[in-house]
């Protein structure tokens, strides 16, 4: 399946890069984006982005108030060019489900 590695990179047959988890060895299927929600509604939301992990667990330690979410995002895999509600998003200490 491995052509050639780089530093937690491998390029797999199909000519495609995968990221490779540094600690677990595995490729990374998935990341979570920590953000802080500041103000607006559905389209016009502004957010400041608070960091992005490798796994759910850092991305809920990341998250200090009501006011962060996690946001998961697939790897190699293109989003819309539009606005778009975000699939699997959540307010870990809010009742608030999405954004």
């Amino acid at each position: 399946m491995k052509i050639m590695s780089v530093p937690n990179v491998v390029i797999l047959n199909d000519g495609s890069r995968a990221f490779i988890h540094k600690q677990r060895g595995e490729v990374m299927e998935k990341i979570y984006v920590v953000g802080q929600y500041i103000k607006g509604e559905t389209s016009n939301i502004i957010w400041h982005i608070q960091g992005v992990f490798d796994t759910e667990e850092k991305a809920l330690e990341a998250c200090l108030n009501e006011r962060y979410f996690i946001g998961p995002i697939n790897m190699n895999e293109a989003l819309p060019d539009k606005s778009v509600l975000w699939p699997g998003v959540y307010y870990p200490f809010s009742e608030k489900e999405t954004i």
